[in-house]
């Protein structure tokens, strides 16, 4: 009765430790929304003849992006992740 119970324990406790790694490996993969994305709202002050505009934040912040479709004057929104830039022109 004992060994049965024993095995029945362990049984439990190794597939809860199973369980509780996928869904930690799980939430990291998805990281937080606010942790890795962040919008703001800009003006196109600089077009390049290579295609790259230069749009200036509502913060005061610069980023050089793709400005296909933009124009100088145009507001974007712009939307980072993970580093990566790129803005759209605004609705």
């Amino acid at each position: 009765m004992f060994h049965k119970l024993t095995k029945t324990l362990a049984s439990i406790v190794s597939l809860m430790v199973v369980v509780a790694s996928l869904a930690m490996a799980q939430s990291s993969k998805k990281g937080g929304l606010d942790d890795t994305i962040t919008y703001e709202q800009g003006v196109v002050t600089t077009m390049d003849n290579t295609g790259m505009a230069t749009v200036q934040t509502d913060r005061g912040v610069q980023y050089v992006v793709p400005g296909k479709g933009l124009k100088v004057g145009d507001k974007v929104e712009c939307t980072t992740k993970e580093g990566q830039t790129a803005c759209d022109k605004a609705s």
